[in-house]
């Protein structure tokens, strides 16, 4: 006898003998040993090769198939046996091998209820793979090995949408008649569970009850289902056990009852989470990493398992890489994810679509309604609420929704992708008319996400699909014919399909002057990267950003309340964009020129105030009040040095440095400029007291040593602090005192206003540092890393990534956001990106272009002549840009 065979009748007949208190006779062994061997096998072939007669063993066959269906709940012939054991066995196994991993209590709770409280109706719910039917397999093996019911019977609600048919079902599954007499199925049913001890497990109940699950198509068929099971809470004479395997219980069955244990999985803990992955294939990666493969697939035990094969059979074993690209690999139960999704109803699709650019585009439920970023649906409500039963959709800690996990939503974006491609193919305007794909004000790095994974994958799957949709023209007369039909269907221009497209041809690097575009409502357009070669004359925009053009070398600042961002370039363009909390708002745009019209270069911003910006342009300064009202920068003063550094206190007055060694002061209230003169070389370095009112100054030459001013007293001189061989790398102020950053040999010291100093350790070198206005956070530049810290906490901070050559930084005084301007290579042209320092995600990026690089006349080629929508600083830039509307 094979060993594998062994190992089966030893583990089958252990389950008969918890199940009926007696072992398989010898007889019995025979027949299933045969069976296994050979499953074509003869009663009379048998018979040949023992000493049993072929009647006997015909008789202890018929026998053994009758345990078999008490332990498995399968009908069994001498074909099928070797099949449904064998079955059996390999279920047993992965039940036994596979630890319960944090579901131990949930276990033992549910063992609790039947056993010790006498529950007899169950309801295990939960989202999608988070373990259910795992869990109530593991529960069944327990009860039966303690002779609790005679067998599990197992179904789903989806192909049994009738009491009826599922009373049939249990009839065919214990291979018997209907029961004598003109009872209705439903208390025939009823009464089978009295008189028999039964498990009947029921999966996939929320189809019956759920309007917008699996479309809704159960819902009439199934009305008997919860009068049903309302009636089994009622009935005392109940010895049969019912388990409802869902996402979401029953309505009847939400509430308290003494016949009733409601048991709703929740994701596994941390903890439990790492050790899943470990157990599956991880085990060699630290604690941080694992955490936050976790995290990333919600602590979802079928998640992380199926994650967890893909990673091991990717070929790579870099996490973060799968974290970013999870489904570059065909491994694992992406097939399983996709066939879900294809349940999905039209409308079902949309609110996924919606959700899909969550949370810069809020779906929130407001009374009977979907607040959706500010458009209500009451018809939306039993969708969405749809999407949060089958465990799609959550809810956030702003009570906004979302996708349940960043799994999940890479998976949902693959499967619009693959619609999208269909009905591009197809042309078929309505599934690109029914939500944006991308939201112009959203984060940089959330629009990013949706381009790389939504958008530009795009032009692969079309090759995929059509031979000739690998051609730039031949997407551009798809993308003219789709439009065409939207100018004549005025019923649908007011929907997305405009701006969708073009948000696709940017993806696509698409030539956008051959669009056809001119006189249609363009909505959530994200053209900020985009060529300006558009004719988009007689076009409504809405939620749409137009693109700018900066050159050359960036300057900028942020202010001090981070509510303004600042930018200069070297043709004397500065715009500001205003910060509503995750979005960014063109605000405020000049361009600097000197008397005979030509462009100034911007070298120096810097933010006084929260509303006041100090510029240096050419040779002269210039103060900015960025109010509420539109102002024109203010010349203060001209120099006759290079320009090293700028500062300003407020509007009360603003000083730079300069190559030879000077500071230059406009003071407003003496309506005049002078100069300080103390250091003897260049001045590194000038900063204000961010004080209101305050007239002193810090600055910082060439030596070791850094001055303080009192520019309300000029003729008194400065106070020089020396405290030792220091090599100073930034000053800063504290509370009206100075603070510096300074190196002793090779440690970098924080000197603090009160005059003691603490080590700032860094693993690397620093080779770029900042402090906030306030002097409360600093930033520092170690390695491709940038390290963020508060003064009162040194050894704890966040830390960005960044790749590329960093320029300079600044960062806010609430210690949120960083900015930074720097080049990815020497020959790449600047960019300057806002830092969300708590989610450590870029939330804006401006990339400027060469100067010369682009020819001075392709501002002509956009056209806007009566374009409607544009803000008033929209207008102001492309009209300095030559464009007339």
């Amino acid at each position: 006898m094979e060993h594998d065979i062994e190992k089966i009748l030893d583990a089958f007949e252990q389950q008969v003998s918890h199940y009926a208190q007696t072992a398989l006779t010898p007889s019995q062994k025979t027949v299933l040993a045969a069976c296994l061997q050979n499953s074509r096998i003869t009663y009379q072939d048998m018979a040949a090769a023992t000493d049993y007669s072929a009647n006997s063993l015909r008789d202890a066959g018929s026998k053994l198939f009758k345990q078999i269906k008490a332990v498995t709940g399968r009908t069994v012939k001498k074909s099928t046996c070797t099949q449904i054991i064998k079955e059996w066995y390999a279920q047993q196994v992965t039940l036994e091998q596979n630890h319960l991993f944090g579901r131990e209590a949930d276990l033992q709770h549910l063992l609790e209820g039947i056993r010790i409280e006498g529950r007899r109706l169950l309801c295990v719910s939960g989202p999608p793979r988070i373990g259910k039917t795992y869990l109530v397999q593991r529960l069944c093996q327990q009860i039966t090995r303690v002779n609790a019911f005679e067998t599990a019977i197992w179904c789903q609600a989806t192909h049994l949408p009738t009491v009826e048919l599922l009373y049939q079902y249990v009839l065919t599954h214990l291979g018997e008649s209907p029961l004598p007499g003109t009872l209705p199925a439903v208390a025939s049913l009823t009464y089978l569970l009295e008189t028999r001890q039964l498990l009947l497990i029921i999966e996939k109940t929320e189809a019956l009850h759920e309007s917008e699950a699996v479309g809704g198509q159960f819902r009439s068929q199934s009305a008997g289902y919860e009068h049903w099971l309302r009636s089994l809470l009622d009935n005392q004479n109940l010895r049969s056990g019912v388990i409802l395997v869902c996402r979401v219980p029953p309505q009847c069955l939400q509430r308290s009852h003494d016949m009733l244990l409601l048991h709703p999985l929740r994701e596994l803990s941390a903890r439990a989470a790492e050790d899943l992955l470990r157990h599956e294939g991880l085990q060699t990666y630290a604690t941080q990493p694992l955490q936050q493969l976790a995290q990333f697939c919600g602590y979802n035990p079928g998640v992380l398992v199926a994650a967890t094969h893909k990673i091991v059979h990717s070929g790579t074993q870099d996490l973060m890489h799968f974290i970013r690209y999870p489904l570059l690999t065909p491994h694992a139960d992406d097939p399983i994810w996709q066939a879900f999704l294809d349940d999905l109803t039209p409308r079902e699709y949309e609110m996924l679509g919606w959700l899909l650019v969550y949370p810069d585009v809020l779906v929130q439920q407001q009374g009977n309604s979907v607040n959706i970023n500010g458009r209500y649906s009451k018809s939306l409500l039993p969708v969405l609420r749809s999407l949060y039963n089958r465990g799609l959709a959550t809810v956030d800690p702003t009570g906004a929704y979302c996708i349940s996990t960043e799994w999940l939503r890479h998976v949902t974006a693959r499967h619009q992708l693959q619609r999208l491609a269909v009905a591009f193919c197809q042309t078929d305007i309505d599934a690109f008319n029914k939500q944006p794909f991308v939201v112009p004000q959203a984060p940089f790095w959330r629009r990013q996400w949706l381009q790389q994974h939504l958008l530009e994958p795009l032009g692969e799957q079309l090759e995929h699909l059509d031979e000739h949709a690998w051609t730039s023209q031949h997407r551009i007369h798809k993308i003219n014919t789709m439009l065409a039909q939207l100018r004549t269907q005025p019923g649908q221009q007011p929907g997305y399909g405009v701006g969708n497209f073009l948000n696709l041809a940017v993806a696509l690097k698409l030539p956008l002057e051959q669009l056809q575009i001119t006189g249609l409502t363009i909505q959530y357009a994200d053209l900020w990267a985009a060529p300006q070669a558009m004719d988009l004359t007689g076009c409504q925009l809405q939620h749409t950003i137009l693109p700018v053009d900066l050159r050359g070398e960036l300057v900028t600042a942020i202010a001090p309340n981070s509510q303004i961002i600042a930018v200069g370039d070297k043709i004397g363009q500065v715009l500001c964009w205003q910060r509503h909390g995750e979005s960014f708002e063109f605000y405020r745009y000049t361009q600097i020129t000197n008397g005979e019209g030509h462009p100034q270069p911007v070298s120096h911003l810097a933010f006084g105030e929260d509303d006041i910006l100090a510029i240096v342009a050419g040779s002269t300064v210039y103060s900015w009040w960025l109010g509420e009202f539109e102002t024109s920068p203010k010349d203060l003063m001209s120099v006759n040095s290079p320009v090293t550094s700028l500062t300003c206190n407020s509007d009360e007055w603003v000083a730079v440095g300069l190559q030879d060694g000077r500071i230059a002061v406009w003071y407003d209230s003496l309506g005049h400029a002078f100069e300080l003169q103390c250091h003897v070389e260049r001045v590194q370095e000038v900063v204000a007291d961010p004080e209101k009112y305050s007239p002193l100054l810090l600055s910082r030459g060439l030596g070791d040593r850094f001055l303080v001013w009192d520019i309300s007293q000029p003729d008194a001189g400065p106070q020089e602090i020396r405290p030792e061989r220091h090599i100073f790398f930034r000053l800063a102020w504290q509370s009206g005192q100075p603070v510096s950053a300074a190196y002793v040999g090779n440690q970098l010291l924080l000197r603090m206003a009160e005059g003691t100093t603490s080590p700032l350790s860094f693993n690397d070198a620093i080779s770029l540092f900042r402090f906030s206005q306030q002097g409360h956070y600093l930033a520092a530049l170690k390695g491709s890393e940038i390290e963020i810290r508060r003064l009162t906490d040194l050894e704890q901070g966040a830390s960005l990534p960044y790749d590329g050559l960093l320029t300079s930084m600044s960062i806010s005084n609430e210690g949120r956001w960083l900015l930074t301007v720097g080049q990815e290579t020497p020959d790449r042209p600047h960019t300057a990106k806002i830092w969300d320092i708590s989610t450590q995600q870029v939330c804006w990026q401006l990339t400027a272009n060469q100067v010369g690089a682009i020819s001075p006349n392709i501002r002509l080629t956009m056209k806007l002549q009566h374009c409607q929508g544009l803000s008033t600083v929209e207008q102001t830039y492309w009209q300095n840009r030559g464009v007339t509307f």
